[in-house]
């Protein structure tokens, strides 16, 4: 009975000895060259699903709080639907334009905070500077029941959030 013995240098049998070595080891009553395949089906698959859970847990959430919080801002647009916006903080006021730029849905807030790391610290800013004449713009709360619901998708995701006109 030949066994395969993995010694430094060696890569293993031979095709000729695989295709001839079709006894038991001591381990398991399976022969090698039915083992050897059952594996190699298994590769591809694992492979898979490593590549898959990989993906997957890359894109869900940042592992590193943002150096000054981030911001968030809520206005309604001319047809009264509530907009959010969320913002990077910084030391610096931010424009109108900068916070309207890319509005926001209660959902899609949901799925950023869902993707910032566990404590951030979202702040519920209150204005903006207007660009065209260089004063604050105040950026209006909406009601209390959608500032509960957005203080709920926070704690949800574990986000902090912090309401300095409540």
């Amino acid at each position: 009975m030949k066994l395969w013995k993995h010694s430094e240098g060696s890569k293993g049998l031979n095709d000729a000895e695989d295709a001839k070595d079709t006894e038991d080891t001591e381990d398991t009553n399976e022969p090698k060259i039915q083992r050897k395949q059952r594996n190699s089906k298994k590769f591809p698959f694992l492979l898979f699903a490593f590549a898959l859970a990989l993906f997957l847990l890359s894109g869900c959430r940042t592992t590193q709080k943002a150096f000054k919080g981030m911001e968030l801002y809520s206005w309604q647009d001319e047809i009264g639907v509530w907009q959010f916006s969320i913002l990077p903080g910084t030391n610096r006021n931010k424009t109108v334009s900068e916070v309207k730029e890319s509005p926001l849905t209660t959902r899609e807030v949901k799925a950023k905070f869902c993707r910032m790391a566990k404590g951030e610290q979202v702040f519920w800013m209150p204005q903006a500077q207007d660009s065209a004449t260089g004063e604050a713009h105040t950026f209006p709360l909406p009601p209390g029941k959608i500032i509960a619901g957005i203080e709920a998708l926070a704690a949800d995701c574990e986000v902090e959030i912090t309401n300095p006109l409540r």
